[in-house]
């Protein structure tokens, strides 16, 4: 499963309160969830292990590509149980930087899933009205939190699987849009060898190029104006502090690498992704893609991994530790 696309917002609007548009979103997700449940029902899908990670903060960009994860998973599988076309989404977006947009596409994301449930009536549930008061940035780090816990959940459901492929395109991704941001070229590519790299290995090796990107991005925050497309004083007038990254994630207590797989990597370079794309679009550097292997294996992951973190490294003038894999 690829998401290279973006999913067309509706057309431009005024933005309203912060209280309305997170309480929007909040609607938008329990509505989904509400139909997640039902269809899992059905499928008597198994319970999907629990989110791997703590999330304190967030910002728009980590909820729009989050979506997208969504909204992609229902529409490929719904077009294959009601074969119904796929239309295909524009090629380009102007603004993705309001909250508005996300729950945009959360609604459709929960307009496939009806589908699949053949239009049946399913009564939302009236959850506690959500407490608009708090910061921005933790509002929007509890929402990330249920997206990602619903993207698990439809995982199991519409029994997703994700091949070393899937992983292996989101992290090509990550290194064009770092591409945006320097005009070095990118530093060569790992040699193959040695033994298969596990998922485990991967995940590591991904959770280090996300906390590279927040240091990136608090290096670029006291060098320049936070004038990018998802920065926070974007979105109902919140300023982020220079010296703190806008996601906050942390191992959840008690996670396992034993119980790491691909879909939690998959998700795992989404936000990396969504990092990377809130730093802006730069200079005029264009990162050179690498020769794609006709098969793709764990190990090439881990060596596209590991050039995306040498040019994290090298932009952010951080000098690795031999032997290191920790996040």
């Amino acid at each position: 499963m690829v998401v290279n696309a973006v999913v067309v917002p509706s057309p431009r609007a005024a933005l309203a309160s912060p209280g309305n548009v997170f309480e929007r979103l909040d609607q938008a997700i329990a509505r989904l969830q509400t139909d997640i449940d039902a269809l899992r029902l059905s499928a008597e899908a198994s319970d999907p292990e629990p989110v791997l990670w703590l999330i304190a903060a967030a910002r728009p960009s980590h909820l729009y590509y989050t979506a997208q994860n969504l909204f992609w998973k229902v529409r490929l599988r719904a077009v294959e149980v009601t074969s119904a076309p796929c239309v295909g989404p524009d090629s380009a977006v102007d603004d993705i930087a309001t909250l508005d947009v996300v729950v945009d596409v959360v609604k459709r994301a929960d307009h496939e899933l009806r589908r699949m449930l053949n239009g049946a009536a399913v009564a939302a549930s009236a959850g506690a009205p959500m407490a608009t008061d708090e910061p921005a940035a933790r509002l929007a780090a509890s929402l990330l939190t249920r997206m990602l816990a619903a993207s698990r959940q439809l995982d199991t459901t519409l029994r997703i699987e994700y091949a070393p492929s899937d992983i292996y395109d989101r992290i090509d991704e990550g290194l064009r849009l770092l591409g945006r941001l320097t005009d070095e070229p990118l530093p060569p590519l790992p040699a193959p060898g040695g033994a298969e790299r596990s998922v485990a290995d991967v995940y590591l090796r991904v959770f280090r190029c996300l906390r590279l990107s927040q240091v990136l991005e608090v290096k670029r925050s006291l060098q320049t104006e936070r004038g990018r497309k998802f920065a926070l004083s974007q979105w109902h007038g919140v300023d982020a502090a220079t010296n703190a990254p806008s996601l906050q994630i942390d191992p959840a207590k008690g996670a396992d690498l034993a119980d790491v797989d691909r879909a939690d990597v998959y998700d795992l370079a989404t936000l990396v992704i969504a990092h990377l794309a809130g730093l802006g679009e730069g200079g005029s550097g264009q990162a050179a893609a690498y020769a794609r292997p006709p098969v793709v294996t764990s190990s090439d992951v881990y060596r596209l991994a590991s050039a995306l973190e040498s040019q994290l490294l090298k932009m952010t003038g951080i000098t690795p530790r031999a032997g290191s894999d920790a996040g």
